[in-house]
C-alpha cells in the first residue's frame, strides 16, 4: 500500500499540452539523474532550442509528491529568474500524461566545468567569471532563492566565444530560504558542498561557499581540500596518486582540513585573489560574506570595468580591505578583507541614466511574476496621470520613440533600440527582454507597459502614496468585490478577462458585463502558479494584506545585479554589472 505522503492527488502539473505542435526534437545532447536534454527547432521560427525532458514518477494514477515538488520548484524559479541574462531562459513548460518538457536557451559554448579542465584563468578572466556567478547568486538571493547546486557543470557558456555569457542552467535543487531562515535537508554536489550543509544546519550563505570552491578551482586547477596524508584533490575525485576519494572523506576533508593557500599557483596569485577565496571559503557562515557583500571585494573591483575608474588605496580603505594585512586571511583566519565593513549595500543605481540601465531594468521588471507585472502595470498607469514629474525622464525617453504622441510605439521600434550597436546582446536574449511587453493588435508597446517596466519600484514603494495605488489595484482586480482574490478573479486578470481603465479607476463597464463569463488560460497552471507566488496562507485566495506584502520589491533585488551589457563607448565602463556612463548619457536613450 502506497503511504498518503508518497503521492499527490495530481495527474497533470497543468502545464501547456502543444509541444508537438510548437517544436520538433532533433537529437539528445546529454543525460543526467533527472531527466535528458533534447535539441530541438521551433516550428515556426527554425529556432533552435534546448528541450529538457523529465519521465513522470507516477504512483497509483497519481503524481509522487518529491517529482510534484522538485518539478514545479523548477518551473517556478525559472519563472522568477529566467529573465536573468545571467540565467538560461525557459520559453515554456509543457506536459503530456508520461512526461514534462521545458523548453530552453540554447547554450552552445560548453560547461563551465570544461574549461576548467583546460587549466589555471588568469586573475582577470577568472574576476569575470566568479562575477557573473555572484550576481546570480545575489538575484537569486534577493528574491528568497537558494540553489544549494552551484558548481561549474551548471554553468554554461552562451556561444563558444571567448568573452560568451554564462547562463546558470539548473535549478532542480533550488527552494525558498529567505535570509535568516535555515534548512535541514542535506542537498547538493559533494565536491561543492558548504559546511553547514553537512551539518544540517544552513542558510543562503551556503551557496556562496560553493562560489568559493569554483573561484578556487578556476585559479588555481584544483580544490582546496586535502585528505588526512596532505594528498590535493586535483579534479573530479582524482587525487595524486590515482588513489580515489569517498563522499565521506570529502566530507572530512570540507568540515576540518585545512584549505591550501600555501602551493603553487598561490606563490604568484595576488594577496587580493587570495583574500578574496579565502573569504568566501570562511566555514563559519556567520562570517562569510553574502553575495552581494562579495561583489564589493576589492580583487573583483579592479577588473570590473565599471569601478575601475574608482579604485585606489583610499577606496580599497573604504571597502574594509585592510592593506597591512596582506590579504589570504579570509578561511577564518582574521585579517583581510572584512565583509562586515564592505562600506554597506551597493548603489541602487535608480539615479542612473536610462541609456546605462535599460537592459538591467528590463531583466529585473521580467523576473517579477505575471501578477506582478500586471499590477505594476496598473499602478503606472496611475502614476503617469496623477504624479507625472516622477516619471517624467522616463516618460521624455519614451517620447523619442514616439514623436507624434500616440501613447505607444511599434514594437519593431523598441527593438531597434536594444539593436543598435550600444549593448551586446543576441537576437534571441532581446526578444527574451521584451517578452514581457503585451503586444497589441497592432504591434504597439503602450506608454504604461514602458513606464511599470523601467521604473525603479523600489523607490515608488517608499512613497507615502504607494499603499494608496496598491490598495486600489486591489480593488481593481477584485471584480467580486468578496475582499479577497479568488481563483475566477485572477483568471480574469491573468487570461484577458479583465481590462484596465485608462485611468487606473477599476473595471469599466465592459468588465462588470463579463463578470459572469470566463477566458480560458493557455493552460491550467496560471492561476495555480500566482497563488504558489502571492497566496502565504495557502488558502486558496489572496487577501488584500497578502497582495500588499506580494506587491512589494525586496531592498535587496538590486539593479547592479543584472548585467548592463552597455558596450564600451569613448572611454565608458564596459557590460558588466553596474552599467556605464558615457558621452551618450545626456540623452536617456
Amino acid at each position: 500500500m502506497v503511504g498518503a505522503t508518497l503521492t499527490t492527488s495530481l495527474r497533470e502539473f497543468g502545464f501547456a499540452k502543444d509541444f508537438d505542435k510548437r517544436y520538433k526534437l532533433v537529437r539528445q545532447l546529454g543525460a543526467g539523474s533527472f531527466g535528458t536534454v533534447h535539441l530541438a527547432t521551433d516550428l515556426r521560427t527554425g529556432q533552435e532550442v534546448a528541450v529538457k525532458v523529465i519521465t513522470k514518477r507516477i504512483v497509483g494514477g497519481y503524481l509522487e509528491s518529491y517529482f510534484v515538488r522538485r518539478v514545479r520548484h523548477e518551473v517556478d524559479i525559472y519563472n522568477h529568474v529566467g529573465h536573468s541574462l545571467n540565467v538560461a531562459y525557459m520559453y515554456g513548460a509543457y506536459e503530456t500524461k508520461v512526461r514534462v518538457e521545458l523548453v530552453m536557451e540554447l547554450c552552445t559554448g560548453g560547461e563551465l566545468w570544461t574549461r576548467v579542465q583546460r587549466g589555471k584563468y588568469t586573475e582577470a578572466a577568472a574576476a569575470a567569471l566568479i562575477r557573473e556567478i555572484l550576481c546570480t547568486l545575489a538575484q537569486c538571493h534577493a528574491k528568497g532563492i537558494v540553489l544549494r547546486d552551484v558548481k561549474p557543470e551548471n554553468f554554461l557558456f552562451l556561444t563558444p566565444a571567448a568573452d560568451a555569457p554564462l547562463k546558470m542552467i539548473d535549478f532542480g535543487l533550488a527552494t525558498y530560504c529567505k535570509p535568516g531562515e535555515t534548512l535541514t535537508d542535506r542537498a547538493g554536489s559533494p565536491l561543492y558542498v558548504a559546511p553547514e550543509v553537512l551539518k544540517q544546519s544552513y542558510g543562503q550563505l551556503c551557496d556562496v561557499w560553493s562560489a568559493g570552491v569554483i573561484a578556487y578551482q578556476l585559479l588555481a586547477g584544483r580544490f582546496p581540500f586535502e585528505d588526512e596524508d596532505q594528498g590535493l584533490l586535483l579534479s573530479s575525485l582524482d587525487v595524486v596518486g590515482k588513489k580515489r576519494f569517498t563522499n565521506k572523506e570529502v566530507f572530512f576533508a570540507i568540515l576540518y582540513s585545512e584549505l591550501d593557500f600555501q602551493r603553487p599557483p598561490w606563490d604568484v596569485l595576488s594577496p587580493l585573489a587570495r583574500d578574496f577565496v579565502g573569504t568566501l571559503l570562511d566555514r563559519n557562515p556567520a562570517t562569510r560574506p553574502t553575495a552581494e557583500r562579495a561583489l564589493l571585494h576589492p580583487w573583483l573591483r579592479q577588473y570590473d570595468p565599471s569601478y575601475s575608474s574608482l579604485l585606489s588605496t583610499a577606496s580599497f580603505d573604504s571597502a574594509g580591505y585592510d592593506s597591512a594585512s596582506g590579504g589570504g586571511g579570509g578561511a577564518g583566519n582574521g585579517g583581510g578583507w572584512r565583509p562586515d565593513a564592505a562600506g554597506g549595500a551597493a548603489a541602487s543605481g535608480s539615479g542612473r541614466p536610462l541609456s546605462d540601465s535599460l537592459v538591467q531594468r528590463l531583466q529585473r521588471f521580467g523576473t517579477y511574476g505575471r501578477l506582478k507585472q500586471l499590477a505594476l502595470r496598473a499602478v503606472a498607469a496611475m502614476l503617469a496621470t496623477s504624479e507625472s514629474e516622477r516619471v517624467s525622464l522616463l516618460g521624455l525617453a519614451f517620447r523619442q520613440l514616439d514623436p507624434e504622441g500616440r501613447g505607444r510605439v511599434p514594437y519593431d521600434a523598441v527593438v531597434r533600440l536594444l539593436t543598435n550597436g550600444d549593448w551586446d546582446l543576441s537576437t534571441t536574449e532581446v526578444t527574451q527582454l521584451l517578452a514581457t511587453f503585451d503586444i497589441d493588435s497592432d504591434g504597439c508597446v503602450d506608454y504604461d507597459e514602458w513606464l511599470a517596466a523601467l521604473i525603479d519600484w523600489r523607490e515608488i514603494q517608499d512613497s507615502p502614496a504607494w499603499e494608496k495605488y496598491v490598495n486600489k489595484v486591489f480593488d481593481m482586480f477584485d471584480v467580486e468585490h468578496s475582499g479577497v482574490l479568488t481563483s475566477d478573479a485572477l483568471q480574469r486578470v491573468l487570461c484577458g478577462g479583465l481590462s484596465m481603465s485608462p485611468g487606473g479607476s477599476g473595471p469599466d463597464e465592459e468588465d462588470e458585463a463579463a463578470a459572469a463569463e470566463l477566458e480560458e488560460c493557455a493552460f491550467d497552471d496560471v492561476v495555480p502558479a500566482a497563488l504558489r507566488e502571492a497566496d502565504s496562507d495557502s488558502d486558496g485566495t489572496i487577501s488584500r494584506e497578502e497582495f500588499v506584502r506580494f506587491m512589494r520589491t525586496a531592498p535587496g533585488d538590486k539593479l547592479e545585479f543584472y548585467e548592463s551589457r552597455r558596450k564600451r563607448r569613448r572611454g565608458g565602463a564596459g557590460n558588466g554589472g553596474g552599467g556605464a556612463t558615457d558621452a551618450s548619457s545626456s540623452s536617456q536613450l
